[in-house]
């Protein structure tokens, strides 16, 4: 859909400022890193993200602050060394100085490990260890963050860690976790989980079940907490807006992959073409385009939104979205 001035600004106004529409986001900051950007995970000015391997340097985490323009790196440079094929940095979530993220590397058998570190603690701390078939589901899921806490789960278990480190809750589901966000639901909720049976459940801050949702299994694609309610992405690039007992349907084009949410914003993909919907209007505007050979890796926040091709990380201000 072509955006018209007039959702550009309703757009613009939904994340906190005013700019026209444009098919190539402009950045406000940018950073470039000696290898390529894996993984990535954005909650506010604190962008996360890892950096694959190259012939000098292992890959890596590391923690930048698009507002302070400071950058951080989360262990030693040095050489892998011998590593299977099957090795790397998996999903990241981060809060306003805690990072935390999975780590496989395996054949028949995969290793997967849970890390976390900090600004002030830079050496990755070992929070788990799972040896599974490779054929099997990841065992270990990181969920988007909050500026108070990173959620996590091993198996059926979800913890919610707090940027200090303890545990703001822990919670056994009853099946396996596949999927995991947090975030400021219109209820307060907190954290999310989608299940291995289907189910999608809503959690408090203290861990306590305010929502369930059945959904067939394998049915489910995305799920996202917002101002909006609770998002869910079925098959058919179908998105539900769940509000208590309300439910709103949102048809988005073919083949759309949604990734994030921000207030009543919706950051979706066709290919490699990346665009933001408005909850409110309906009204698409398209932001970012990669290729097959460039793909772009995308997170959006109510403060801004990041983007990394190959070896470049960028950002942009909320107020500069679209522009």
């Amino acid at each position: 859909m072509r955006t018209t001035l007039a959702s550009a600004l309703a757009l613009a106004v939904l994340l906190g400022g005013a700019a026209p529409a444009s098919a190539q986001q402009h950045p406000t900051r940018t950073l470039s890193r000696p290898g390529p950007v894996v993984s990535l995970g954005l909650t506010g000015a604190s962008v996360a993200f890892a950096v694959g391997r190259t012939a000098r340097d292992c890959d890596h985490v590391e923690l930048w602050n698009a507002d302070a323009r400071t950058l951080v790196r989360f262990g030693p440079r040095k050489r892998c060394g011998d590593l299977p094929v099957l090795a790397g940095i998996g999903s990241i979530g981060v809060a306003t100085s805690r990072v935390v993220w999975v780590t496989y590397a395996g054949g028949n058998l995969t290793d997967w490990q849970l890390w976390t570190a900090t600004k002030s603690k830079r050496t990755p701390r070992r929070i788990a260890f799972v040896e599974r078939d490779t054929s099997d589901p990841a065992p270990i899921v990181v969920g988007q963050g909050t500026p108070d806490a990173v959620p996590y789960a091993i198996d059926n278990e979800i913890t919610l860690l707090r940027d200090n480190g303890t545990a703001a809750f822990r919670w056994t589901a009853p099946a396996p976790v596949r999927a995991l966000t947090s975030g400021a639901g219109p209820y307060g909720w907190t954290v999310a989980a989608l299940l291995a049976n289907g189910e999608v459940v809503v959690l408090d801050a203290a861990g306590g079940e305010v929502q369930r949702l059945a959904f067939s299994p394998g049915n489910v694609r995305w799920i996202g907490l917002a101002a909006a309610g609770l998002l869910v992405q079925t098959a058919g690039a179908k998105v539900e807006v769940h509000r208590g007992a309300a439910t709103q349907t949102l048809q988005l084009p073919a083949n759309a992959i949604v990734l994030d949410a921000a207030r009543n914003a919706l950051l979706y993909r066709v290919g490699q073409s990346f665009s933001l919907r408005d909850l409110v209007s309906g009204a698409d505007t398209p932001l970012l385009r990669g290729s097959a050979k460039h793909p772009i890796l995308a997170a959006l926040d109510e403060h801004g939104l990041a983007w990394a091709r190959a070896t470049s990380l960028s950002w942009a201000c909320a107020a500069c979205i679209g522009s």
